[in-house]
């Protein structure tokens, strides 16, 4: 427990979409802060309409709370592999374009692109082409992050994580060490997806082609 504590660790959560204490401490966390980091694949629990943590989100963007939002590039090779690790094999660009994975990453880009017409100035969406490794949320005193995992779901990762499909969410302090280093993993990636311009008005016209003249 100590070393635990000394990595800044202060809570486990089993599984954060059953477990009520993520949302509690989501909500609580995020009252106090001006700006929320966001890296993962599709993040369909926060940003669609019928979302787990919608209204959170609704009422985070009506207090001013700003959000740097890093998602994973659904025309990316990355993306490609990270599909057929959840589903198999996926022959062709029209299976590709309907698998689960690209399905939610469409589905959350339309949302957000709508979000950011009526409120310009509080999202900020960069689409990111490396290998997922992490789901990360950071708040202004902590953040909540998740390992991803990246072996086959009908492999038993441990006896320390029993789910054959999730690993646990941890809730690291960021003035920890672990926290610092997160936060830079962050920027890390967003500096690259800057550079490769990969925006959310870039990727929701490719996404819509049929809107573009």
């Amino acid at each position: 427990m100590d070393s635990i504590n000394k990595a800044g660790i202060r809570l486990f959560i089993d599984r954060k979409r059953e477990d009520k204490k993520f949302m509690k401490e989501f909500n609580a966390e995020i009252q106090d802060s001006n700006e929320l980091l966001m890296l993962g694949n599709t993040f369909r629990d926060f940003f669609r309409e019928r979302a787990k943590y919608n209204e959170i989100i609704a009422n985070a963007i009506k207090k001013g709370i700003k959000f740097k939002i890093l998602l994973l590039d659904p025309r990316s090779e990355h993306a490609r592999k990270r599909a057929i690790k959840e589903q198999g094999e996926l022959y062709g660009m029209e299976k590709y374009d309907e698998s689960i994975l690209i399905k939610d990453i469409t589905e959350v880009t339309e949302w957000l692109y709508n979000v950011q017409k009526s409120a310009p100035t509080a999202i900020e969406v960069l689409y990111y082409d490396s290998l997922p490794m992490v789901f990360l949320i950071k708040t202004r005193d902590v953040t909540f992050i998740e390992f991803y995992h990246t072996s086959r779901r009908d492999i038993k990762l441990s006896k320390f994580i029993p789910s054959k499909k999730h690993t646990p969410l941890l809730i690291v302090e960021n003035a920890s060490s672990f926290g610092r280093f997160l936060e830079s993993h962050f920027e890390y990636i967003w500096k690259k997806a800057k550079k490769r311009g990969r925006t959310l008005e870039v990727v929701y016209n490719e996404l819509h082609p049929e809107n573009m003249s």
